[in-house]
Parts: C-alpha cells; structure tokens; sequence
C-alpha cells in the first residue's frame, strides 16, 4: 500500500527500541516513504547532516539521553516532526509539537506523518 502524500518521501525514525523503530519503519515503508532508522541522538545528527528529510519521528527519551537537541536541529532546518512517546512529559518550549503518546495506533502515526508532509509542502510554497 502506498500514499501519494509520502511516497518517496524522506522520513527520519529516531528511537532508541529497535522493535517499535523497525514497527514504524516498516509502516512508513510500506506507505511508500523512503525511510532511515536511528537508535541514538548522535545517529540521528549524523543522518541529518548526510540526508535532507521531509519529516521526521522522534522518541523524547533515548537511553540515557533525549531528543531535544535534535528537535531543535529539525526546527532549524524547517523540517517537520512529531514526538512519539511513552513518557507523557514534555520539556517547556516543545508542547506545541505534535505528539502521539506510546502504545500508539499505526494509523493514528501515519497520520500524523502524512499532515507534516502536507505541512511541510505549504511552507515550501
């Protein structure tokens, strides 16, 4: 099954859990998205720094690290993302983000995705 809408798209995919990484991988690959996966932050500035995304899908809490630093790299850049986490906090200055709180729909996250693709399409306009 693909969607126009992120079809060939690029899509970042940044949690530190290999299975609900591979799970949301999959899902956006399925859709048609061309997709990277990074464990880690420093993974993920390094894909960043070799690769324009179209969007991204972040986990706040990576091991022993979190994600701000990398939202505030994506912010930079203009790149769309939403948070994908099992920790309902939110560190002041990101609540306004999309968020979809763990365990998460496939559905609901593809969604989510194919609105920052839609978002990311008007700013480029």
């Amino acid at each position: 099954m693909t969607n126009a809408s992120i079809e060939g798209r690029q899509i970042l995919v940044v949690d530190d859990e290999p299975l609900i990484a591979t799970h949301v991988a999959d899902m956006l690959s399925k859709a048609g998205a061309k997709v990277q996966v990074a464990h880690t932050a420093t993974e993920a500035q390094q894909a960043l720094s070799a690769t324009h995304f179209d969007a991204a899908v972040l986990d706040v809490h990576l091991a022993d690290e979190r994600s701000y630093e990398l939202a505030d790299a994506l912010l930079s850049q203009g790149t769309p993302f939403l948070f994908l986490s099992g920790y309902l906090t939110i560190r002041a200055g990101y609540q306004h983000l999309p968020f979809i709180p763990k365990p998460f729909s496939p559905e609901k996250v593809l969604s989510a995705v194919e609105d920052l693709i839609a978002q990311g399409k008007s700013k480029a306009s």
